[in-house]
């Protein structure tokens, strides 16, 4: 829902939004699998997004945002680019990563970009992403000189955030009222190997994601309070 609406309001065609979204998920993937497709010195391999994105196995969990978000966008200069992917409207996910803590970052940046950009681009805005405290320098950077056959440079940039713990916590609402009514919960029961305890299995590991989420964002808080000073 949160594609279809981005893509009815921003696009130019609004009797086929189902293209722009297939647009936006195709760019995303060429984006995100450039490194292993083409040579380069400063290429992130997805297996270094995994490793350096997940500080906790369960907390798995990436928020994509990207620049331009759409192929028939005109490039724009790099300091717009980079306010983009931290707001609201190119996030591919109904969230915002300035909203909660982000345990880690990374910033895939493609075609004719400096590193010199980059690096200014996020000291410019460190300021208005909150890290959480044991990695305030958690930004994984990635450079592939190819550049997309739309544009000549782009930005994906995945977040794993707490901000998205009230839409899990929306999820378990959801789940809960559909389940004390048993809705459609036949449908399920009928497939070979579908119990039952599957659901309570599946509810039970949705509320240790959330307070594993929760707990992050409670570390987070705890290290702003002001510490004591010790009167001599």
């Amino acid at each position: 829902m949160k594609r279809l609406q981005l893509t009815t309001n921003r696009t130019k065609s609004q009797t086929k939004p189902f293209d722009e979204m297939n647009d936006i998920i195709a760019n995303t993937i060429l984006n995100l699998t450039c490194s292993s497709r083409f040579p380069g010195s400063l290429n992130v391999d997805i297996n270094e997004i995994v490793m350096n994105m997940t500080p906790y196995p369960r907390l798995h969990y990436l928020i994509p945002s990207a620049s331009p978000l759409f192929s028939f966008i005109e490039n724009c200069k790099m300091d717009h680019m980079f306010n983009e992917i931290f707001s609201t409207h190119n996030q591919l996910f109904h969230c915002c990563p300035t909203q909660g803590t982000v345990l880690a970052s990374a910033l895939l940046c493609r075609g004719r970009v400096a590193m010199s950009d980059i690096h200014y681009n996020v000291e410019r805005l460190k300021g208005s992403v909150k890290f959480i405290p044991w990695n305030k320098e958690g930004w994984k950077i990635g450079l592939c000189k190819i550049p997309h056959i739309a544009y000549s440079h782009s930005i994906l940039m995945l977040s794993n955030t707490t901000s998205i713990t009230k839409y899990l916590c929306s999820m378990k609402e959801n789940f809960l009222k559909m389940y004390r009514k048993k809705a459609h919960l036949h449908h399920f029961l009928e497939v070979k190997g579908m119990e039952k305890d599957t659901f309570t299995t599946a509810y039970a590991d949705l509320e240790l994601l959330i307070n594993d989420y929760k707990h992050c964002e409670l570390v987070s808080e705890a290290s702003e309070q002001p510490r004591l000073k010790i009167k001599i």
